[in-house]
């Protein structure tokens, strides 16, 4: 067995290289002296601190973390309004293009009427002309 010191905390660790590497994990290690970047660095943050101070950092840079997320949101504030907008447009127009159906639907119905008045116009028209004829 070998007996190896973690960089940070200098802990003995009297096992393997990956027990070290496990210590060390910035999420999952137990070494509170290694440095891991701020939970807010998707939205700008630098910072790297220790896992132990991080409460601290959190506390302390709370105004600053805020702005950032401010800074990062409000763009997509604008954007959801919108598609909101254009979904409200896409609602109308369906709303449009299914009354323009119906319309069609009850032009088509009216046109099978129409043919069917004709047919027996001319049916009338053939029978008569056939009386007179006789």
């Amino acid at each position: 067995m070998r007996v190896l010191a973690c960089p940070h905390c200098k802990e003995e660790i009297t096992h393997a290289e990956q027990e070290i590497d496990q210590h060390v994990d910035p999420q999952n290690g137990d070494c509170e002296r290694k440095l891991v970047h701020c939970e807010f660095r998707e939205v700008g943050c630098t910072a790297m601190v220790p896992k132990k101070n991080m409460a601290d950092h959190r506390h302390g840079s709370l105004g600053n973390h805020l702005l950032m997320l401010m800074q990062t949101f409000i763009p997509f504030l604008g954007m959801i309004q919108t598609i909101d907008s254009d979904s409200k447009d896409v609602r109308e127009l369906k709303s449009a293009v299914e009354r323009q159906g119906n319309k069609i639907s009850e032009i088509e119905d009216e046109r099978k009427n129409l043919e069917q008045t004709v047919k027996e116009l001319v049916t009338l028209k053939n029978d008569n002309h056939n009386k007179v004829c006789a």
